[in-house]
Protein backbone atom coordinates (compact mmCIF):
# COMPACT_ATOMS: atom_id res chain seq x y z
CA UNK A 1 0.00 0.00 0.00
CA UNK A 2 0.66 3.85 -0.27
CA UNK A 3 2.10 5.93 2.73
CA UNK A 4 0.86 8.98 2.92
CA UNK A 5 2.55 11.80 5.14
CA UNK A 6 0.66 14.67 6.26
CA UNK A 7 2.48 17.93 6.78
CA UNK A 8 3.02 19.36 10.32
CA UNK A 9 0.97 22.65 9.32
CA UNK A 10 -1.71 20.56 7.91
CA UNK A 11 -2.42 18.51 10.92
CA UNK A 12 -2.61 21.75 12.96
CA UNK A 13 -5.40 23.13 11.22
CA UNK A 14 -7.40 19.98 11.33
CA UNK A 15 -10.71 20.40 13.70
CA UNK A 16 -12.21 16.84 14.56
CA UNK A 17 -15.90 16.50 15.02
CA UNK A 18 -17.62 14.65 17.21
CA UNK A 19 -20.61 13.11 15.75
CA UNK A 20 -22.98 9.52 16.01
CA UNK A 21 -21.48 8.17 13.10
CA UNK A 22 -24.46 5.61 12.95
CA UNK A 23 -27.03 8.58 13.36
CA UNK A 24 -25.61 11.74 12.25
CA UNK A 25 -23.83 13.54 9.50
CA UNK A 26 -22.53 16.90 8.86
CA UNK A 27 -25.26 18.60 6.29
CA UNK A 28 -26.38 19.71 4.02
CA UNK A 29 -22.52 19.26 2.68
CA UNK A 30 -22.15 21.63 -0.87
CA UNK A 31 -19.69 19.87 -2.94
CA UNK A 32 -17.01 21.80 -2.27
CA UNK A 33 -17.20 21.71 1.48
CA UNK A 34 -17.03 17.74 1.48
CA UNK A 35 -14.48 16.04 2.97
CA UNK A 36 -10.97 14.46 1.12
CA UNK A 37 -10.23 12.27 4.38
CA UNK A 38 -12.55 10.62 7.15
CA UNK A 39 -10.58 8.89 9.56
CA UNK A 40 -12.69 6.64 12.25
CA UNK A 41 -10.89 4.35 14.79
CA UNK A 42 -11.75 2.14 17.50
CA UNK A 43 -15.70 2.89 16.46
CA UNK A 44 -16.91 1.09 14.30
CA UNK A 45 -16.06 -2.54 15.89
CA UNK A 46 -18.96 -1.52 18.67
CA UNK A 47 -21.19 -1.99 16.36
CA UNK A 48 -23.27 -4.64 14.29
CA UNK A 49 -23.14 -5.07 10.51
CA UNK A 50 -26.54 -3.00 10.00
CA UNK A 51 -25.19 -0.14 12.24
CA UNK A 52 -21.67 -0.31 10.25
CA UNK A 53 -23.94 0.05 7.05
CA UNK A 54 -25.72 2.90 8.42
CA UNK A 55 -22.45 4.43 9.00
CA UNK A 56 -20.51 4.15 5.83
CA UNK A 57 -23.42 5.33 4.31
CA UNK A 58 -23.28 9.02 6.46
CA UNK A 59 -19.51 8.85 5.38
CA UNK A 60 -19.96 8.28 2.02
CA UNK A 61 -22.48 11.42 1.99
CA UNK A 62 -19.59 13.48 3.95
CA UNK A 63 -17.13 12.59 1.29
CA UNK A 64 -16.24 14.31 -1.94
CA UNK A 65 -15.98 11.99 -4.63
CA UNK A 66 -12.67 9.84 -4.41
CA UNK A 67 -12.64 10.80 -0.58
CA UNK A 68 -11.10 8.34 1.28
CA UNK A 69 -12.41 6.78 4.33
CA UNK A 70 -9.73 4.97 6.91
CA UNK A 71 -10.93 2.79 9.28
CA UNK A 72 -9.40 0.03 11.55
CA UNK A 73 -12.05 -1.87 11.58
CA UNK A 74 -13.23 -3.92 8.05
CA UNK A 75 -16.50 -3.16 6.88
CA UNK A 76 -18.65 -4.39 3.93
CA UNK A 77 -19.65 -1.88 1.95
CA UNK A 78 -23.41 -2.84 1.15
CA UNK A 79 -25.47 -2.46 -2.21
CA UNK A 80 -26.68 1.26 -2.80
CA UNK A 81 -23.51 2.68 -0.70
CA UNK A 82 -20.85 4.51 -3.12
CA UNK A 83 -18.37 2.72 -1.66
CA UNK A 84 -15.37 0.93 -2.11
CA UNK A 85 -12.79 -1.39 -0.48
CA UNK A 86 -9.45 -0.17 -1.83
CA UNK A 87 -7.07 -2.60 0.39
CA UNK A 88 -5.56 -2.50 3.76
CA UNK A 89 -2.14 -1.78 5.38
CA UNK A 90 -0.62 -2.86 8.94
CA UNK A 91 0.98 0.48 10.74
CA UNK A 92 3.41 -0.83 13.34
CA UNK A 93 3.44 0.98 16.46
CA UNK A 94 7.09 0.74 16.92
CA UNK A 95 9.96 1.94 14.86
CA UNK A 96 10.54 -1.48 13.43
CA UNK A 97 8.36 -3.34 10.58
CA UNK A 98 5.03 -5.45 12.12
CA UNK A 99 6.07 -8.90 13.18
CA UNK A 100 4.53 -11.74 10.60
CA UNK A 101 3.88 -13.64 13.87
CA UNK A 102 -0.25 -12.46 15.18
CA UNK A 103 1.48 -12.98 18.62
CA UNK A 104 4.40 -10.55 18.40
CA UNK A 105 2.23 -7.79 16.32
CA UNK A 106 2.67 -4.44 17.53
CA UNK A 107 0.34 -2.37 15.51
CA UNK A 108 -2.70 -1.80 13.73
CA UNK A 109 -4.39 -2.81 10.28
CA UNK A 110 -6.38 0.30 8.91
CA UNK A 111 -8.96 -0.24 6.15
CA UNK A 112 -9.20 1.81 3.18
CA UNK A 113 -12.47 2.33 1.05
CA UNK A 114 -12.80 4.82 -1.82
CA UNK A 115 -16.38 7.17 -2.41
CA UNK A 116 -16.93 6.39 -5.93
Amino acid sequence: GEIYRVRPDVVKAIAPEDLDIVLQRMEPLAAGDRFDLIVATNVLLYYDVFEQSLALANVAAMLRPDGMFLSNQAVEPLGGIPMESVGHVDIPMEDRPASTDVSQATGDRFFAYRRR
